[in-house]
């Protein structure tokens, strides 16, 4: 009879055993490679408990969801689970994956370099999930001017040249409206006092002035052809005319010169009706305070960087042939 008890508990005990083993393996990581996938998953607000635990399955985030399941419960974490979009790598646990569910999705962040467009940030910011492609670019200025003043005025028809190039935090559920607030007042804090043409020029010298020892000089250029009323000639212009922004915009061909638009300065005579681009401060520093020289030419050299300074027509062509074959 002893024996029979002692057996029996040496049976209950071993049964625990295998099934806390078993459990923990339900817990354990997807992966324990080194090059485990981190993957997106979107965690949607109306998904159910039972749904979020088979989506993660479904993604290969979780091995099983019994074990999310029983987890989630054990630890009082199943009604706590937010929605948002998260990344997740094979190699966390199952407790991991509800401690960042319950956590919340952390802010994603995104950098803005000098001299994207308007398209070009919206359509990374819709890569990143942060918002549907199209609603920065087409979100209503006039919905902004009443907050912003250096907005205000018929000729701002665009936010081109006012979203502040920078390092920027974003909830992943944040608006496209919280999303431009946020690179408005950045750009109200550190350039809200340019005018206007100052930043049409800022933005044509990001684009084709690589050096900032050159920036200031063609500056002074620009404003030299204006007074003169010469044809700035700034292939960057042309370049957004032709994609209406430079990521994957095919090289210019002699044929994209002559494309009939307000932003082609080869066309169009004076300064394009907006920005190119989104500036960073160098850019704007330079537009506001132009150097005077006795150039009246420049050409950007894409393989090297540098600008090349020319006093006449001749000059600069030779140089342009050379440089870009055109």
């Amino acid at each position: 009879m002893f024996a029979s008890r002692k057996l029996s508990a040496g049976v209950f005990v071993f049964l625990v055993a295998i099934s806390v083993a078993y459990y923990s393996y339900l817990l354990s990581p997807v992966s324990a490679s080194a090059d485990s996938l981190i993957k997106a998953v979107t965690i949607g607000g109306g998904l159910s408990f039972k749904d979020i635990a088979a989506l993660l399955k479904a993604k290969g985030i979780i091995r099983s969801e019994a074990g999310f399941k029983i987890y989630s419960v054990l630890s009082g974490s199943a009604h706590t689970l937010k929605s948002g979009r998260y990344f997740f790598s094979e190699t966390m646990s199952t407790p991991e994956v509800v401690k960042r569910l319950v956590q919340g999705p952390p802010d994603i962040e995104v950098l803005i370099i000098e001299g994207k467009s308007l398209n070009d940030i919206d359509a990374k910011l819709a890569r990143l999930g942060l918002i549907q492609s199209g609603e920065i670019k087409n979100f209503p200025i006039a919905d902004l001017k009443e907050k912003y003043d250096f907005l205000a005025g018929s000729r701002i028809k665009t936010l081109e040249g006012f979203l502040f190039p920078d390092t920027y935090r974003f909830a992943p559920d944040s608006s496209p409206r919280v999303i431009l607030e946020k690179m408005l007042d950045n750009f109200k804090d550190k350039a809200g006092g340019i005018n206007f043409n100052d930043l049409i020029i800022a933005s044509m010298i990001e684009r084709e002035v690589p050096a900032a020892s050159d920036r200031a000089l063609v500056s002074g250029i620009v404003r030299k052809r204006l007074s003169i009323k010469m044809p700035l000639q700034v292939d960057a212009t042309v370049i957004y005319a032709k994609c209406g922004g430079f990521d994957n915009c095919p090289p210019l061909t002699k044929e994209d010169f002559r494309i009939k638009s307000n932003y082609n300065t080869y066309y169009h005579q004076g300064l394009p009706p907006a920005p190119i681009a989104n500036p960073g401060l160098e850019a704007i520093q330079a537009s506001q305070h132009p150097e005077t020289s006795s150039f009246l030419f420049y050409l950007s050299d894409p393989k090297t960087g540098k600008t090349l300074f020319s006093r006449t027509l001749e000059e600069h062509e030779r140089k342009r042939a050379a440089v870009l074959g055109l």
